[in-house]
């Protein structure tokens, strides 16, 4: 399920312009991930996953939430490795997420129900999140460097 999921919204978020998925009528993403060759059922979960973000980043932010950490509980630290978490405070100390969006990302992986979650999916996920937060075009900007920047490391 997962894989399948997370390989649909990797392909939006390649294909289309990421702005305009939560706007776009499901329908018509639906035809497009039908097209590509995506089953219908993991296309649903998929465009759940996405209702899930766009409800999520219409909702106002705690206003307390800019200055809060995340105590993780038990089920959270089994999922998620030391060096996942690392990764998730690295972002925070870059000023790509904001402690609300880090939220905001454990949300919506969690909702993914991947048991082992990579830095390879926590990247694709802050990806989506702040392409779906206008406002937030900087942050993506410096996320998408940050991800060839490794990329680019692992190749040479």
């Amino acid at each position: 399920m997962n894989d399948n999921v997370f390989d649909i919204l990797i392909y939006l978020f390649e294909h289309l312009d990421s702005e305009s998925i939560p706007m776009t009528p499901h329908a018509e993403l639906h035809r497009e991930l039908e097209h590509a060759g995506f089953e219908h059922s993991g296309i649903e979960r998929a465009l759940s996953w996405l209702e899930g973000l766009s409800r999520l980043t219409t909702e106002r932010p705690d206003p307390l939430a800019k200055t809060t950490f995340h105590l993780y509980s038990e089920h959270e630290l089994a999922t998620l490795s030391t060096e996942v978490r690392g990764y998730l405070l690295q972002l925070e100390q870059m000023h790509i997420l904001s402690p609300a969006q880090r939220e905001l990302v454990l949300e919506r992986l969690f909702a993914l129900a991947v048991e082992d979650v990579t830095i390879d999916e926590v990247q694709w996920i802050v990806l989506i999140v702040l392409s779906c937060q206008p406002e937030e075009g900087e942050a993506l900007e410096r996320m998408e460097a940050l991800m060839f920047e490794d990329l680019n490391d692992c190749l040479h």
